[in-house]
């Protein structure tokens, strides 16, 4: 153990004594606190730091009773974050594959190299500024908040299960505060924050050229019903009710990667493929049947009508990136576009925000739990659109028809 010393780096924050205030200290960023160490009952020396010396007395009486209870070991109270990764992931099962692989990825790759040493009570709302602000200077802003998406879910996780910590670190403004400087930082740096543009007349071209392949349908359910593409992918004909003129979304396709599939409820599934319920409860949902995917099914022989809606060779669903690299890419490249498959769901919502659609039945057909989720990441402005236009999937028809 080492003495009290005038600097002191906490988590790579500096310390420094006040003068004429025994054990009170500030750091780099001005906050105060009182810092002093005791004894504990079985010999070791212990070092709390508190905002005032009766927050300090509370806490270091605490510590004892814990210690004398036992409680200390069952709550894990000196764990390090990287100790409780493990069954933080194991609970993480309980979720879709998707979030678990996100989960796990951002754990392994971003938050335990930089805050896996660090014991889970100590870690403080600075350090985690201080992390976020580094990635935000690395890797912008939207990496900033999926990390912060699991490192929240994680600290939210202990408390609920009382292990090492009563209360999330993280203040509820930090990420606000992040996003208004990356977007001073766009401003100073004269870069706009919003995405191109889509051009209707672009998506209409390249619809049209797709008239007759058996990538449409996957197209056509993004551009006019506003599905994530694993959703799409996983759609069976079914799931397509020609009389009632819907279709129901329950399911999607996903993939994980075996190794990562390892100890977890996943690990007998054979290969990469897995179907799985929808996102959230919310995106499990009912849309309109639209003319373009009525028209495909139509004139599909009848025979053929089982199954996915789009197969590859051995019969099952297409992944996301079997798609992408097979399919998106090419057609994007061929056409000279750089539209993701995300970029059409998004499409789709901007469209009927354009024709001034209720916000209520687009965020219903999307599948998001919040109308403000859809407003705030879908809505952007398209070019060339006639307001007097009623739905994307009568445009194309219109269009091939011309």
């Amino acid at each position: 153990y080492k003495l009290l010393t005038k600097y002191e780096s906490i988590g790579g924050f500096i310390m420094q004594s006040i003068r004429g205030k025994k054990h009170y200290a500030k750091n780099n960023k001005g906050y105060v606190y009182y810092r002093k160490a005791f004894t504990m009952p079985d010999g070791k020396l212990v070092r709390l730091y508190a905002k005032s010396k009766a927050d300090w007395e509370v806490k270091k009486a605490k510590r004892i009773e814990e210690f004398e209870s036992g409680l200390d070991q069952m709550l894990n109270i000196n764990a390090k974050l990287k100790d409780l990764v493990t069954d933080f992931l194991k609970e993480s099962e309980n979720f879709a594959p998707n979030t678990f692989t996100r989960r796990e990825m951002h754990m392994r790759k971003n938050i335990v190299p930089v805050l896996g040493h660090m014991k889970v009570r100590e870690i403080r709302n600075a350090h985690v500024k201080k992390f976020y602000n580094d990635v935000l200077n690395n890797e912008g802003i939207n990496k900033v908040r999926e990390i912060h998406f699991v490192l929240n879910v994680f600290f939210k996780w202990a408390v609920e299960n009382e292990i090492a910590i009563d209360s999330n670190p993280i203040s509820e403004g930090l990420i606000k505060s992040l996003k208004q400087k990356a977007n001073r930082k766009e401003l100073e740096d004269g870069v706009g924050s919003k995405d191109e543009k889509i051009n209707i007349e672009e998506v209409l071209g390249f619809m049209t050229s797709l008239r007759g392949t058996k990538e449409e349908i996957i197209y056509s359910l993004q551009i006019h019903s506003g599905l994530r593409i694993s959703e799409a992918l996983a759609l069976t004909f079914e799931d397509i009710d020609m009389e009632n003129e819907t279709v129901s979304i329950n399911k999607q396709v996903i993939e994980m990667a075996v190794n990562k599939r390892k100890g977890t409820r996943w690990e007998s599934i054979k290969g990469m493929r897995m179907i799985t319920p929808t996102k959230t409860k919310n995106s499990n949902r009912i849309v309109p049947l639209q003319p373009t995917v009525a028209r495909i099914i139509s004139e599909t022989p009848e025979e053929e009508r089982t199954g996915y809606l789009f197969k590859t060779r051995d019969g099952f669903a297409c992944t996301r990136t079997n798609w992408y690299h097979r399919y998106h890419l090419p057609l994007m490249e061929k056409l000279g576009l750089k539209y993701k498959t995300h970029d059409l769901r998004k499409f789709f919502m901007s469209f009927h925000a354009s024709i001034n659609t209720p916000i209520q039945n687009v965020s219903k057909w999307m599948g998001h739990s919040k109308v403000s989720t859809t407003l705030d990441f879908y809505a952007k402005e398209i070019d060339g659109l006639d307001a007097n236009i009623h739905a994307i999937s009568e445009l194309t028809e219109k269009a091939h028809m011309d």
